[in-house]
Parts: C-alpha cells; structure tokens; sequence
C-alpha cells in the first residue's frame, strides 16, 4: 500500500475528532507536541516502543524503551540507569531518595508476607 504525504504549515495546529480530541502542533522552531485533552493517549507499536532524541539527525541517544512483554528501561545521557524486571527494579549507578521536607527521613523496606521489616532513619 501506497503511503500519502501529507503536509501542514509550520504554527498551525491539526484539530482531529469532534471538540478538537487530538491536537498535533509543530512551531517554525524546534518544537512539536501531541496532545489528547478528552482522555487517555495510546501510543502502539507492533514491538518495540522506543523514544529517543538527536540534534544532527543521526545520531539518536537512547531516553526510553518499553519492550513488548519484558522491561521497560530509562536511560539518561544515553546510558540505561533503571529497568523493571520480572521481579522488581534493577537500578545503575547510585540511588537518591530526596527526604524533601521531613526532620527525620526514613528508609523502608518492608516484607509483603511477615514483619521483618527494615528501616533506616536518621
């Protein structure tokens, strides 16, 4: 099948669906969005769903990718620092947990079958 390329001036917005549901915009600039104002917004791919960003159009650096049916893995600077796995989260490098506002910040880590829990507070 045959795709059609179909083009929109820059600084305008593509209303789709009755009361505008999807909005895909795309400034003279660098900036583009797709937004769904109704409810939820699907994205789906036949495998892979991978979102990554480049400034010379080569050169893609890695930000996310969800594989079909196994882990979804965050990237920063191009370098994988979390993935979900089967049984929880495996973490690259150091781990941060801001206490934020608290006088007295405590680490958890609590048993879902007994009372063995473990904490750390300052």
């Amino acid at each position: 099948m045959a795709l059609t390329k179909v083009t929109y001036p820059d600084n305008e917005k593509l209303f789709v669906g009755t009361d505008d549901d999807l909005i895909i915009y795309h400034d003279a600039g660098a900036h583009s969005y797709i937004r769904n104002d109704t409810n939820d917004l699907y994205i789906l791919c036949e495998n892979d769903l991978l979102i990554q960003s480049h400034t010379d159009g080569s050169n893609a650096e890695d930000m996310i990718i969800a594989r079909e049916g196994g882990a979804v893995e965050l990237y920063h600077n191009d370098i994988k620092k979390l993935e979900t796995t089967s049984i929880g989260v495996k973490v690259t490098g150091q781990l941060s947990l801001p206490a934020g506002e608290s006088t007295n910040p405590i680490i958890a880590i609590e048993s879902a079958v007994d009372d063995n829990d473990f904490t750390v507070s300052q």
